[in-house]
């Protein structure tokens, strides 16, 4: 059981979000925490980007 917001819940925030805008193939760069959920949404979610970039990405043992 998972308690609070993951990472993984902030990239399919980012998810619905592009594809409320129509979006549907994006450069995507996040830092930091953002680099994570960047990663999310490539890899679990399989969002379709130009390019991603992922910057000063905290090593963690659990992504989501």
């Amino acid at each position: 059981m998972t308690h609070g917001y993951t990472t993984l819940d902030l990239a399919h925030d980012s998810e619905a979000l592009l594809d409320y805008l129509g979006i549907r193939q994006a450069n995507v760069l996040g830092y930091s925490l953002g680099g994570i959920v960047a990663q999310q949404l490539a890899i679990a979610i399989k969002v379709s980007s130009k390019d991603l970039y992922s910057l000063r990405v905290p090593l963690l043992d659990n992504l989501s």
